[in-house]
């Protein structure tokens, strides 16, 4: 018998998110869901503490005060997903 080296693979030089697990239990997928929400949940309440920390030291708090930043934000996000969307149909 010959034992065979197993090589490590080599990490990509932009790491996308993992795809997606699709279950066939459904109750997996409840589960999956609700952990979701649970971070979200969990997020929101630690920008809401770090805000009230912000606020108490007299610091301005580093978000955007008006609409056209939270556009910005979310156009930050948009352009992300579509380069890693690039990235991926590209690497097929």
């Amino acid at each position: 018998m010959s034992i065979r080296k197993i090589e490590k693979p080599k990490k990509p030089l932009l790491a996308l998110p993992p795809k997606p697990v699709r279950y066939l239990d459904k109750n997996m997928q409840t589960i999956e869901r609700k952990k979701r929400v649970i971070v979200l949940i969990i997020a929101f309440f630690a920008g809401v503490v770090i805000a009230v920390i912000f606020r108490s030291l007299k610091v301005t708090v580093p978000v955007p005060h008006d609409l056209a930043g939270l556009v910005g934000l979310i156009g930050m996000f948009v352009g992300s997903m579509a380069v890693d969307i690039v990235i991926k149909m590209m690497s097929k």
